[in-house]
């Protein structure tokens, strides 16, 4: 049976509807953001899942990016701790499968195997057409087994000593390559890839001030965490095609080499929020400050820091860079 569409469904949610409880993947290539809208979604439509395990195939060709590789550690350590595990194929030669093998505790089995990988392009955005097929079971069980010697795990101390990681420095140099690319042919397709805006942290409705309950204060309400907090986007931004559609996970690596994984979010897409919790956005800039857990943010606090506003850059549909460092 070959499958042709609505593959997120069919392949990632739909085997759990008939009692499959983990899922082991083989893919070339793989990202963070897409680990985190498969739990996310797995959660939203209340399903249960035991474990998902990955094994990243081409990372000794191709290296990986920086926000995928801490998107990875941070999935397995403390977002889906006991849920999520990562592995690199950590010698030549690379593996390009893509390879999609359900199981369960009674020993039932169900594989699939195409073209696609894990990743929000393959199976959200489907910028190409992806297949994937029904396989036996037992075959791909025994291949991700063969698997095993040949890779490490994700947070293995040796990783970006031995594999190429690519540096937020790195990609910013690469958005501009491509944008520069398509400024000098007028053949290209238009992106926003490489181009910057800037989200101020101050509401020009508040009279230039931190707003009181929302943005970097939105847990100042009732009885919710402190921490909560959201950054403000225009609708002029939005409705472009600079950030993502509304619920669609992308990585934020910041200017002090974190990464952080958001969702345009809220009515009209007026937010970018940190994914599965939203207090993870507020912790980073309180920490960034100098501020206590949950302390109300004021417009005084920015000014001592120095900023009061963030600049992101577009690296590609679904990375961008945060720069929040003082003006000298």
């Amino acid at each position: 049976m070959l499958l042709t569409d609505n593959l997120y469904e069919k392949v990632l949610l739909d085997p759990i509807n008939r009692g499959f409880t983990d899922l082991k993947i083989v893919s070339g290539y793989a990202s963070a953001p897409m680990v985190s809208n498969h739990f996310e979604t797995i959660k939203e439509k209340k399903l249960e899942i035991h474990s998902i395990e990955l094994v990243v195939g081409m990372a000794p060709k191709d290296g990986i990016y920086i926000s995928d590789h801490q998107g990875f550690i941070d999935s397995k350590q403390t977002i889906y701790p006991n849920q999520f595990d990562c592995k690199y194929v950590f010698h030549p030669p690379a593996v390009h499968s893509k390879l999609y093998i359900w199981n369960n505790a009674k020993g039932d089995v169900e594989a699939y195997i195409g073209s696609a990988n894990y990743t929000q392009n393959a199976f959200i955005r489907r910028g190409n057409e992806e297949v994937l097929s029904l396989c036996d079971g037992t075959s791909a069980l025994n291949y991700f087994k063969y698997l095993d010697p040949k890779t490490v795990y994700c947070d293995y101390s040796e990783v970006e000593e031995n594999l190429l990681i690519y540096t937020r420095e790195d990609l910013l140099k690469q958005a501009k390559r491509k944008q520069d690319e398509i400024n000098q042919d007028e053949t290209l397709a238009d992106s926003s890839i490489g181009q910057s805006i800037k989200l101020s942290l101050l509401s020009v409705q508040k009279g230039g001030e931190v707003p009181a309950r929302s943005g970097l204060n939105w847990g100042h309400r009732g009885t919710r965490d402190r921490n909560e907090a959201y950054l403000s986007v225009p609708s002029k931004i939005y409705k472009t095609d600079f950030f993502p559609p509304i619920g669609e996970v992308f990585s934020l690596i910041t200017d002090d080499n974190k990464t952080i994984l958001c969702v345009i979010a809220q009515e009209n897409g007026k937010a970018i929020q940190s994914t599965q919790n939203n207090s993870y956005m507020g912790e980073y800039f309180r920490n960034r400050l100098g501020l206590a857990s949950g302390q109300y943010v004021t417009k005084e606090d920015l000014l001592k820091y120095g900023r009061t506003d963030v600049e992101i850059s577009k690296i590609d549909d679904n990375t961008y860079s945060l720069d929040f460092s003082p003006y000298s």
